[in-house]
């Protein structure tokens, strides 16, 4: 008499146990990006030389519940930095932004010529207008997003 019921409770309790391990493992779009949320987009580097530097462009929208912070970036044929242009006695400098920075949830942060911008340096091979490069972003709380940067010379509309 105990068998037929403890049978049945060992089936429904492996079962449970799958849908909840499946649940936890397949990846969801929010997932993919890293954190509920978080979304990068219109991204775009310009062309450069083999040894030399350019800059990468981004939108960030953080529409989740938490705020986050980037903290830096990686691309694999150079290394990668955030910067900030600014402008002192008429003359625009570059400073690279060390303590990373804040997107407020609901807030957009928009990474553009002039303003912020990955600096990508160092470069082991040639940016071809046309091509694309990876873009690994470091988020405090969502981790890393890889991103597919076009190459261009200018935005994409």
């Amino acid at each position: 008499m105990f068998k037929p019921k403890l049978g049945r409770l060992i089936a429904a309790t492996v079962m449970l146990g799958t849908v909840l391990f499946q649940m936890g493992c397949t990846p969801t779009p929010e997932k993919a990006t890293g954190e509920i949320g978080l979304a990068i987009d219109a991204a775009w580097v310009r062309p450069a030389g083999s040894g030399s530097a350019t800059a990468g462009y981004f939108v960030i929208r953080n529409n989740g519940p938490l705020d986050d912070r980037l903290l830096g970036a990686d691309v694999a044929i150079g290394s990668a930095s955030i910067h900030r242009t600014i402008h002192e006695d008429g003359i625009a400098r570059m400073r690279e932004v060390p303590e990373g920075l804040v997107i407020a949830t609901g807030e957009t942060l928009a990474f553009e010529p002039l303003a912020y911008h990955v600096m990508i340096a160092e470069l082991s091979e040639a940016l071809e207008a046309g091509d694309d490069l990876d873009i690994t972003l470091h988020f405090e709380r969502a981790g890393a997003i890889l991103v597919q940067a076009a190459i261009a010379d200018t935005a994409p509309e």
